[in-house]
């Protein structure tokens, strides 16, 4: 990236393209250009999933700056493109497309936006499952009121992510396996082998939260096989009816669906609690919908309100870096590791 020097007007030869999936507040675009004397900023709502903008394509030849959701312009429109920031932490919805090949244009995603609220999403449908709030829901639309004594089988040990066990709420604070970045596993494992993985999944878990990135290396990593060791490895003391449950908040296909599908019919595991599916979006009539103990939401796990103000923050502190001539911005996405 060709980095400009430190001074008060080192982002004046830039431009700025904030394509948001979000409404943007009024003050958004005086607050950038005030706090970046002389960057050119241009703003457009833009919807996630909406691959085009009426942008004229003028306003794409000197930008060097993006923002955005998931549109990306094409390579020749914007040759001046130095970084990307996206408002998702992963990237592999745009691995293929030329701007993201190019080694001169650097990516960043937003990493740490959704930690909080995905936490809150990971321990509210764990313990729905675990108290089987929906069958008691079923129960209260049929007037019935009826007791099911086999209501809760406690968890053991939780493997979470790092914001799941360091959730605020102190009175829910599992031992945890996880992250050796992180501060409170009590064991850590670590390497990329079939073995490693294994290593992991055979440990006892009552909860598996998948949070991986989707790449070649990750696609189908929960077969089958893991499936059953998983079913096999159930920490002791808990119930003979009782098993795994497995929480899906990264991406659908780093889980093989007819394994997944099959354990949860045959009973093998507990549940699973899914924000995102494979395929995705997951069409009507597709077995996944009527599998055993199974809840589904739209990919919304990450949804919050502060999820725009969040993005603007990590957007802000990479201009201020682009300023300072700093070479390594935040969140900067490896694209060979496709992360």
């Amino acid at each position: 990236m060709d980095q400009p020097t430190s001074t008060a007007t080192a982002l004046a030869s830039h431009k700025l393209i904030l394509l948001s999936p979000f409404a943007l507040p009024d003050d958004c675009v005086p607050t950038l250009t005030k706090t970046f004397p002389g960057l050119e900023v241009v703003a457009r709502y833009q919807p996630w999933d909406r691959q085009t903008t009426d942008l004229p394509e003028e306003e794409w030849r000197d930008a060097t700056i993006l923002a955005t959701g998931s549109m990306l312009p094409d390579a020749e429109l914007a040759p001046k493109l130095q970084y990307v920031q996206l408002f998702s932490a992963g990237a592999n919805h745009l691995a293929e497309h030329a701007v993201f090949k190019d080694h001169k244009v650097v990516f960043c995603g937003a990493n740490g936006v959704h930690g909080p609220q995905i936490a809150e999403w990971v321990i509210a449908t764990y313990l729905s499952a675990k108290h089987r709030l929906a069958e008691y829901r079923q129960l209260q639309e049929q007037n019935e009121w009826r007791h099911n004594s086999n209501n809760l089988d406690e968890a053991v040990e939780d493997s979470v992510g790092r914001c799941v066990v360091a959730a605020e709420n102190d009175a829910y604070q599992p031992h945890g396996l996880g992250d050796p970045a992180g501060d409170l596993p009590d064991r850590w494992f670590a390497g990329t082998t079939k073995a490693d993985v294994h290593a992991f999944l055979g440990s006892g878990l009552d909860l598996l939260v998948v949070a991986l990135p989707l790449t070649d290396r990750t696609r189908g990593l929960i077969g089958a096989d893991e499936l059953d060791l998983l079913a096999r490895h159930r920490p002791a003391g808990t119930s003979s009816g009782s098993g795994f449950f497995l929480s899906n908040i990264a991406r659908g296909a780093v889980v093989d669906t007819d394994a997944l599908i099959a354990a949860l019919n045959d009973g093998r595991i507990a549940g699973a609690a899914l924000d995102v599916t494979d395929p995705e979006p997951l069409p009507p009539g597709h077995p996944l919908w009527s599998a055993r103990n199974v809840t589904i939401t739209p990919h919304v796990s990450g949804s919050s309100t502060r999820y725009l103000a969040r993005v603007l923050d990590i957007l802000t502190i990479n201009l201020g870096r682009l300023r300072a001539g700093q070479a390594l911005l935040l969140n900067q996405l490896d694209k060979k590791a496709g992360y």
